[in-house]
């Protein structure tokens, strides 16, 4: 995929995703992030409950993330900043 987003302004972000338990769900975060404008990529890990996410700001932000990962049966926890 090619971008005309200069690096600087891509972000990093860890989520920590509650209620994964198998390979599938992972697919399904995965998914659901990823389809997401703004989302340049995002790797799911169930061993540590988290999704790595590179995004950039101005298209896409946390409330939005979350409610993707919520629409797909899953949870991020609230202290997570909006």
């Amino acid at each position: 995929m090619t971008s005309s987003t200069p690096p600087s302004a891509k972000r990093v972000m860890g989520l920590p995703v509650r209620g994964m338990y198998c390979a599938g769900c992972i697919q399904h975060v995965q998914h659901a992030v990823c389809t997401l404008p703004g989302i340049e990529s995002a790797e799911v890990f169930l061993s540590s409950e988290k999704a790595v996410v590179r995004y950039v700001p101005p298209q896409v932000d946390m409330r939005t993330m979350r409610r993707a990962v919520e629409a797909a049966g899953y949870s991020i926890p609230l202290h997570v900043i909006d």
